[in-house]
């Protein structure tokens, strides 16, 4: 009599993601009149978890607080928003 073996393989894939917290940058914002610490339009999208026409329409009505820069494009000041700082 004849053994029979079984070979048995577990492959296993691991996906690990890292998320840092927004790095502020130091801006003037005209509604606040002061320099404030603010984040890009993308940060504030991926850490409220919406897309970044949501962010345009909360600068429209006036819910938070943007501004066009040069060096980072659409930022947020934090006042105006309120997030974990």
């Amino acid at each position: 009599m004849q053994k029979r073996h079984t070979k048995i393989v577990i492959e296993r894939d691991e996906v690990v993601v890292l998320r840092r917290a927004p790095q502020p940058i130091v801006a003037w914002c005209p509604e606040c009149q002061r320099k404030t610490q603010t984040i890009t339009a993308m940060q504030v999208a991926e850490s409220c978890q919406v897309d970044q026409s949501r962010i345009q329409e909360w600068i429209q009505s006036g819910r938070v607080h943007g501004r066009q820069t040069p060096e980072h494009g659409l930022v947020i000041c934090l006042n105006s928003l309120d997030l974990p700082r």
